[in-house]
């Protein structure tokens, strides 16, 4: 609650009438839209107490429900206390606090610590509850005890997390619960710098929060559980090593004692957050790492063979696709069987960037999904399909010159798809290329190295020139590069869209609608089977297929059509799409057909998709001639 809404609240209690806005502008020497929202400030720390009230244009009344209760919130007032004063903070701070405690609270309590009312504090427990259920958490109450929360211990611990790493990871946030990022962070540092473990800087961050999460817990009495056979399996490892070691100086900075389920928890933290491409084969003829198991390498070929039946795409001859597909399930395996999940800030970026790949990803997550028994997450997907993007993009180079260093701040993942961006559009001036997160600088070796690329600002001084550059290589960083860029010719992509599967006008109302249409459509002028509807719902079972910018991107659970095409419907009226709303339909039909190529075809459609002033051109026009146009621009449409 700012000074100002309590100024607002005392001027109306001293002037015991209605005031005008522009004279309470010029009292508290504000604009009137400030005042405006002041009086919504005030509002709502008096819910249940007072309300400022329009009576007439721009004049406004305190209407005063609980006289008592009033006196009280003016009288502990908390300026300038750095108390959650908007309804945002205040959910923020409930879910730690509820989060950080075993035991029960009351409603007075919490009201009394945010200076609101009990019924503001219930309307904001009413977010709480919606968060709370995408964790498989409940808010229980209890007569004459009060609320808490009730669950599993690691879903709550990974609720805490997730609030934790979102919004509390300023001073405030630390010192709420008694941890700062600042003291794990050197328990954890002193142990890694002599081990093994390597990390990707936005993993490394994540385990750091997990560590202060479990400390939190542990002071309010609060523990992991784990089968002995489990917990025997994992201290054999030089993660339990490195987490015993973590411990000790736990115990040393917080006096925490961690039972050995603790340390195994801590364990698991390691092993799911290591870098999970940080070694690829060096050559077509290396064998796979000893670190991959014979499990995985077939659940990675079940996984190839998943995308193999659905897009008639065949990359089951590309061992690099394996070995990055294969690298990042082992420690996936681990956050899947203990129900964690990776952080990947680029998690929208990569569905929109590459709506191909990203179906590709989602398909092959029911493999893992078959044999670990858990299904992926979007930010998970999203490291799938930076690893199909690869495979999609990977071509032919024209012989090098320079060697290059690719710096990433969010893994090797998005560094290795940086590196073949730039072998695609500077091959004729590259000779070879390395990859590094940007906390491994450092400890680079530039004698050999002739210019930096990095998608983040490097703090440590490199003795060759650095070029920022976007993670997905925009075409503006193109231009920054070299003068002459290697354009793609997007223009046969047209083929793929036949005009007899062009409406312009599409009525139906509902997803389900859309779908049946497009498909019959599909299955009288293309002469496909009846199966060809019911394997299009069969997909969007699995996961909605909406993109963002508007469109979605349906397509059958398995090839069925002798050709690839793409039947275009343009809604009249936007429809709910999974967590999207969409105007423009894409229906995609896959096919072996020898003349179809996926590169292009992922980065013509992802340009026109990702594109806002394309879709908004297509929507104003609906002309197939409009489309003909859009994807004859290819490139440009994303730049």
């Amino acid at each position: 609650m700012s000074d100002r809404a309590f100024d607002i609240i005392g001027l109306f209690r001293q002037e015991h009438k209605p005031l005008r806005t522009d004279e309470l502008a010029a009292r508290l020497d504000v604009g009137t839209r400030s005042v405006r929202r002041y009086i919504k400030q005030a509002n709502s720390l008096l819910s249940g107490i007072a309300l400022i009230e329009p009576t007439h244009p721009g004049v406004y009344e305190l209407k005063v429900i609980d006289e008592k209760e009033l006196e009280h919130i003016l009288n502990v007032s908390p300026r300038s206390t750095g108390v959650p004063d908007s309804p945002e903070e205040r959910v923020s701070y409930l879910l730690g606090d509820l989060l950080s405690r075993s035991d029960w609270v009351t409603l007075d309590t919490l009201s009394q610590a945010l200076y609101v009312s009990r019924r503001t504090v219930s309307s904001d427990l009413r977010t709480v509850e919606l968060t709370l259920t995408r964790y498989g958490l409940e808010l229980e109450s209890r007569p004459y005890r009060g609320i808490r929360i009730s669950g599993e211990e690691a879903q709550k611990r990974l609720c805490f997390a997730d609030t934790f790493f979102q919004s509390a990871l300023d001073s405030r946030g630390a010192s709420t619960f008694g941890v700062t990022m600042e003291s794990v962070q050197a328990c954890v540092d002193s142990v890694l710098q002599d081990s093994q473990l390597t990390f990707s800087s936005i993993n490394y961050r994540n385990l750091i929060v997990h560590v202060a999460v479990a400390i939190m817990r542990i002071r309010a009495h609060a523990y992991i559980p784990m089968e002995g056979s489990s917990l025997e399996e994992i201290t054999d490892t030089p993660e339990y090593a490195a987490a015993e070691a973590v411990a000790r100086e736990l115990a040393r900075q917080f006096a925490v004692d961690l039972p050995r389920e603790e340390i195994a928890y801590i364990a698991l933290h390691f092993a799911g957050k290591r870098m999970s491409w940080d070694r690829l084969p060096s050559s077509p003829e290396e064998d796979p790492s000893p670190l991959i198991s014979e499990e995985v390498w077939q659940i990675v070929a079940e996984m190839i063979e998943e995308v193999w039946q659905v897009y008639q795409l065949d990359f089951r001859d590309d061992l690099e696709l394996r070995m990055n597909l294969a690298c990042h399930v082992v420690p996936l395996a681990v956050r899947l069987q203990y129900h964690m999940v990776a952080k990947n800030p680029l998690t929208e970026e990569i569905k929109a960037r590459y709506p191909l790949a990203w179906s590709m990803a989602v398909d092959g997550s029911r493999v893992l999904e078959r044999h670990y028994g858990s299904s992926l997450k979007a930010p998970e997907i999203g490291y799938l399909a930076l690893a199909f993007a690869l495979a999609i993009e990977r071509s032919d180079d024209d012989p090098p010159k320079k060697n290059v260093l690719v710096v990433c701040a969010s893994g090797a993942g998005t560094a290795r798809l940086l590196e073949y961006r730039c072998r695609k559009e500077f091959g004729a001036y590259i000779d070879t290329i390395t990859t590094c997160d940007a906390s491994q600088i450092a400890h680079m070796d530039f004698s050999n190295i002739d210019y930096v690329f990095t998608t983040v600002p490097l703090t440590t001084p490199v003795p060759v020139p650095v070029r920022e550059v976007s993670v997905f290589l925009d075409q503006s960083d193109v231009v920054g590069i070299i003068e002459l860029l290697r354009r793609e010719d997007s223009g046969g992509l047209i083929r793929h869209f036949p005009r007899e599967l062009f409406f312009a006008h599409v009525h139906e109302a509902t997803k389900e609608g859309i779908l049946t249409f497009l498909a019959n459509a599909a299955i009288e002028r293309v002469h496909l089977p009846e199966v060809f509807r019911d394997l299009v719902f069969e997909r969007e079972k699995i996961a909605p297929t909406s993109f963002g910018n508007r469109v979605a991107l349906p397509h059958p659970a398995c090839a069925v059509s002798c050709a690839p095409f793409v039947a275009v419907g343009l809604l009249d009226q936007p429809v709910s799409w999974g967590v999207h709303e969409v105007q423009a339909v894409f229906l995609i039909s896959f096919s072996n057909d020898p003349t179809f190529n996926p590169d292009e075809f992922n980065s013509g459609i992802a340009a026109l998709l990702s594109s806002e002033s394309a879709i908004d051109r297509l929507l104003e026009e609906r002309k197939y001639e409009t489309l003909q146009e859009l994807m004859g621009l290819g490139g440009e449409l994303s730049q």
